[in-house]
């Protein structure tokens, strides 16, 4: 039987947040949800792959994505925004590099299809 991988979650909205929790759990990964750019600083290491809200307290999703890339770059990165017009998302994902991109709300089967590409 495989391990369960670990995902990290760097997100602010606890109303977002606490039902993707949920459905990544019941998906059968291992979550860790923090609610700022620091504390998703000091989880990565144990991280098999990041999940970053772009604006985030302390540290902005483009920063962590910079930090992963240095210290454990081949770790897949997904960001999500709100603040971002859907049309625009393949562009800055290829602009900063990230595994993923993707536009709030969205539906978790997106996230998880994501996810499954990203490990695969």
């Amino acid at each position: 039987m495989e391990p369960r991988r670990k995902l990290l979650i760097a997100e602010d909205d606890d109303g977002f947040a606490k039902p993707l929790v949920e459905f990544l759990c019941k998906k059968g990964f291992d979550v860790v949800r923090v609610a700022d750019g620091p504390s998703a600083m000091s989880r990565i290491r144990e991280a098999d792959l990041c999940l970053f809200d772009v604006f985030l307290h302390g540290a902005t999703g483009l920063e962590l994505l910079a930090y992963v890339r240095r210290i454990r770059p081949g770790v897949p990165v997904i960001l999500m925004s709100g603040k971002y017009p859907r049309m625009e998302t393949d562009k800055i994902k290829s602009e900063v590099g990230a595994d993923g991109f993707l536009c709030k709300p969205f539906a978790p089967e997106e996230l998880l299809g994501m996810i499954r590409v990203a490990f695969a």
